[in-house]
């Protein structure tokens, strides 16, 4: 029964870890999505405006790039390798 409590202990820390890692880049990257894309582009200019969006933006770069993708699942790293291009070229 340990045994059982353990293995399942360790899976629900592993994926709990995953999110708790991912969740903030990602969730400022779409914050900042929602507030300068556009249906015909993004702001460019507002972004560059506001000092401390563009501070965020440099800071979801930096975190997305310290990922540990290597074990994640495919679709899970393949997303994220987009959002960090996209983030990057934003940047």
């Amino acid at each position: 029964m340990k045994r059982v409590i353990l293995i399942a202990w360790a899976i629900v820390s592993g994926t709990l870890g995953l999110h708790a890692q991912v969740e903030h880049p990602i969730r400022d990257y779409n914050g900042l999505l929602k507030k300068y894309a556009a249906a015909d582009g993004v702001r460019y200019k507002a972004l560059k405006a506001h000092a401390s969006d563009s501070a965020l933006l440099r800071s979801v770069v930096e975190r997305m790039g310290k990922l540990k993708i290597d074990a994640w699942p495919e679709g899970k790293r393949k997303a994220l390798l987009i959002d960090a291009h996209n983030a990057w070229m934003l940047h």
